[in-house]
């Protein structure tokens, strides 16, 4: 049985790659190229990592994550850095395949589909990322989605665990989610004699201020500071990719 990888032999006519005995010009420099553009998936790989990790890090101290968010978002948040940087170890072993499928070998059409394959998939997942944070970290206060999203997770919180939105008014110096929510709130009074107070969107902090800002625009910041980052790095990623996938299917193309 013959070996399957790099070196190995098999029935095709071309072979593509810095070591490859290319039969024209063109099929040397897309040979070139795509070693290049394998290697800045590589690099986007490790960016990936990178900020995957500081995603951890960064969100496991942040005021919005201490709120009650739905099952799904909180499920979401607590995979997707992990998700970054499982993408981003497979980015960086992704360049020694393409490089396996560019030569030859018993292997290196199964290998290609395969390398292709992946190469869409990531693509796929770095545009949608990108787009989602970078429309989450650019929106501002008023969108609408985002705004939906935390005025969940801040009622959520005031009715199942108003001693943590206490601690986080107390840590950003806030009041309520939006300004002047909690100012009519007479806090040495029974809940159902508050009058126009907002009870959804006000626990009964000790020596809470009534005077203070929303906590809305300080929890949305927080949030933003951390997928304007990640979307930046998937948007490169995207392109790093993209770039790989056509490159590679040039040079593929060119050796035939």
């Amino acid at each position: 049985m013959k070996a399957c990888g790099i070196g190995a032999d098999d029935d095709s006519e071309y072979q593509i790659g810095p070591d490859a005995h290319a039969s024209t010009p063109t099929a040397v420099r897309l040979a070139a190229a795509h070693t290049a553009t394998a290697a800045a998936v590589g690099l986007a790989g490790i960016a990936t990592i990178a900020v995957g990790t500081w995603a951890v890090v960064a969100q496991s101290g942040s005021a919005y994550n201490r709120l009650t968010f739905g099952s799904s978002i909180a499920v979401a948040s607590l995979y997707l850095s992990m998700s970054a940087i499982c993408a981003g170890v497979i980015m960086v072993l992704l360049p020694l395949v393409g490089l396996a499928a560019s030569r030859r070998g018993t292997c290196r059409a199964g290998l290609t589909v395969g390398y292709m394959l992946v190469l869409a998939i990531l693509w796929a997942v770095a545009i949608f990322t990108g787009v989602v944070m970078l429309q989450v970290g650019t929106g501002g206060v008023g969108r609408p989605a985002t705004r939906a999203l935390f005025v969940d997770a801040w009622t959520r919180s005031v009715e199942r665990s108003p001693g943590t939105v206490c601690g986080v008014e107390a840590e950003l110096k806030c009041r309520g989610f939006d300004g002047g929510d909690c100012a009519t709130c007479p806090y040495e009074v029974p809940d159902a004699t508050r009058g126009n107070c907002d009870v959804t969107r006000c626990a009964s902090c000790e020596d809470a201020g009534t005077d203070l800002l929303g906590c809305y625009p300080a929890l949305y910041d927080d949030l933003a500071s951390k997928a304007r980052p990640v979307g930046i790095v998937a948007v490169i990623t995207a392109v790093a990719v993209g770039l790989d996938f056509f490159v590679f299917a040039l040079a593929r193309a060119a050796s035939r």
